[in-house]
């Protein structure tokens, strides 16, 4: 599955901390995050998501967003905040997410930090205004093509009536 590059530059980040880096329960980052950021870089997926790549103390790094976003969803669970969970989800589940991506609506995309396996982590999305927590895929790349591939998407974008376009717009680090 190939996306359509909308610009001629790619703006990688810190390939060595992307390599290197271990979470705390000493798993790597997913292997196909990792293809990810080789191939495309940090950007606008399929016009709608930011994918946040490791760019050391750049305001949209992953090293930044993950813990603002994290923050945030911690914050709704010890205050008791309204937070659907279905129809995927569970407090733990909440609780142990890596963010790695947001949509420009507010969709947080984030890892399930205890499903490692065969060097991939669970990916899951959700939404602090109440449309619940959904399962997305295995890997990033199956969450790409269950929102793009026409016979996919109402499964995983039950708010959209089409597929998301397959494109990747890279965007300059200032």
């Amino acid at each position: 599955m190939k996306l359509r590059k909308t610009e001629n530059f790619k703006e990688t980040g810190d390939l060595s901390f992307l390599e290197d880096y271990k979470f705390e329960n000493g798993n790597s980052f997913p292997a196909s995050y990792k293809k990810f950021v080789h191939e495309y870089g940090y950007g606008l997926l399929c016009q709608l998501y930011l994918i946040y790549i490791p760019m050391g103390n750049y305001s949209d790094s992953w090293m930044i967003k993950s813990k603002e976003l994290k923050s945030t969803l911690l914050e709704i669970i010890d205050n008791d905040w309204y937070l659907t969970l279905e129809p995927d989800g569970y407090i733990d589940l909440i609780k142990r997410a890596i963010p790695f991506g947001k949509s420009e609506n507010g969709d947080i995309l984030f890892w399930d930090d205890s499903s490692y396996k065969n060097n991939e982590l669970n990916i899951f999305i959700t939404n602090v205004k109440g449309a619940g927590v959904f399962f997305m895929g295995n890997t990033l790349f199956d969450l790409i093509e269950n929102m793009i591939v026409q016979t996919k998407f109402k499964d995983s974008l039950f708010f959209s009536n089409y597929p998301l376009e397959p494109v990747f717009k890279a965007i300059k680090k200032n």
